[in-house]
């Protein structure tokens, strides 16, 4: 039997987690190590990274993400191929977040 959980284990793997991302975001906010910055790649970064007071991180995800994958409606441009990201073709799945 396994025991729970704990806060302490969550937040520390949190913190590992984006720690291992803002070692890949580039100054400008895209990713290091990408072929092809697409949105799949960054449409949940800013979450994770405010969740842990990383603040500066995630003002740069969104900035990145505003000047490269925005259409003027406010909605993201999904360059991404139905064969290289399946959830293109879900439209309200990545402008929900």
């Amino acid at each position: 039997m396994t025991s729970p959980v704990t806060t302490k284990q969550i937040l520390e793997r949190a913190l590992a987690g984006t720690g291992w991302l803002m070692q890949r975001q580039n100054q400008d906010g895209s990713w290091r190590g990408l072929d092809t910055q697409r949105v799949g790649a960054f449409y949940k970064a800013n979450w994770a990274f405010s969740q842990v007071g990383q603040s500066a991180a995630a003002h740069r995800a969104l900035d990145y993400t505003y000047h490269n994958f925005f259409t003027p409606e406010g909605d993201f441009v999904l360059k991404d191929s139905v064969t290289a990201d399946p959830l293109t073709g879900q439209f309200p799945y990545k402008n929900s977040y």
